[in-house]
């Protein structure tokens, strides 16, 4: 049996379907570029809105093309002195944005703000900046450090400390394990006393020292351990160098004085970061210094060295606010 006439009849009817489709999106994209053509060249506004009003009536099953005619008649109702209605369009775009363009959004968000600006008296209170804007913190890889420190040593007392400073993100955001270069100053709060120490020179003399610190900075690498997505708290371990700086006042039989001496040291961290995803976080940490403070001292009446028995180590354990530096971004609401 012949098949042929039945699928000339086919492509037939897909041939009747499809012409007033296409005649029909012809049309419209004919009057779009008239009214186009009126608004910008020919400056004749009143025309073109004319003209967008006919296309917006063909153009149903289209939302990009409604939201750009709409933003249009908006311009030329804002053209002619009308602002309300300007305004009315813009925001029917915001409301039913489904299928319009990223660049109409922004521009009608944009028209929607200045608007109020320039007419003020028109929309009073009913519109403002934050109905259509948000601020938004964006960080940068740079934190502050700040926080109490206790300073615990051996043959010595407990010290505190103000502890501030800045951690630099070394590695990639993206990288789940994170390299830190962290630099820090302690300074004493109260009691800045470590030590208090007599030693004899001779069969007759005694020194008499006591020891304070006056500053501590240190320069270091910090490490988070793996930890998979774990986003409440993070282990971590440092290490680096740390310069403290102490003054030892002396007495004997025949003088007294003051002197200040800067020791390099290294030191070992350990520590747990909670909530470190969060603009303002929390570090505890305890930090261990090798041989921070000196032991021998050059008295100058009468002259010789004398070797007190110093604390040879350190303990700074300390909880310390981390917040995250950066600037607020102006982005249009979602």
């Amino acid at each position: 049996m012949d098949r042929n006439p039945y699928i000339g009849k086919v492509l037939l009817l897909l041939l009747a379907t499809a012409a007033p489709l296409y005649a029909t999106t012809h049309v419209t994209e004919d009057l779009f570029q008239k009214a186009m053509l009126k608004e910008s060249v020919e400056r004749n506004p009143e025309a073109a809105i004319h003209l967008y009003q006919q296309v917006l009536d063909q153009a149903e099953d289209n939302p990009a093309l409604i939201g750009e005619v709409r933003f249009r008649i908006g311009i030329c109702f804002e053209k002619i002195g009308k602002p309300q209605q300007a305004e009315g369009l813009y925001r029917e775009i915001l409301s039913e944005s489904s299928g319009v363009s990223s660049n109409v959004l922004q521009q009608a968000r944009n028209n929607l703000g200045r608007l109020q600006v320039e007419h003020p008296e028109v929309f009073g209170s009913s519109m403002t900046v934050r109905d259509l804007w948000r601020h938004r913190y964006s960080p940068t890889r740079l934190s502050l450090l700040i926080g109490p420190s206790l300073l615990m040593s051996n043959n010595g007392t407990p010290a505190t400390g103000l502890s501030t400073g800045l951690r630099f993100r070394v590695s990639a955001s993206s990288r789940p394990a994170a390299w830190f270069l962290e630099a820090r100053v302690v300074i004493p709060l109260t009691h800045s006393e470590v030590a208090d120490q007599a030693r004899g020179f001779d069969s007759q003399g005694t020194d008499n020292a006591s020891l304070k610190f006056r500053y501590q900075t240190s320069l270091g690498l910090v490490n988070e351990l793996p930890h998979g997505n774990q986003r409440t708290a993070i282990p971590e371990m440092g290490a680096g160098v740390e310069l403290t700086s102490a003054k030892i006042s002396y007495t004997n039989n025949s003088s007294s004085g003051d002197l200040t001496q800067r020791t390099w040291s290294p030191y070992l961290e350990t520590g747990v970061h909670l909530f470190p995803d969060r603009i303002v976080s929390v570090l505890f940490q305890a930090r261990y210094v090798v041989a921070p403070y000196p032991k021998s001292v050059d008295i100058q009446t009468p002259p010789h060295s004398q070797t007190f028995n110093f604390p040879s180590s350190q303990w700074a354990i300390g909880a310390t606010l981390q917040i995250k530096i950066g600037r607020f971004i102006r982005e249009p609401r979602p």
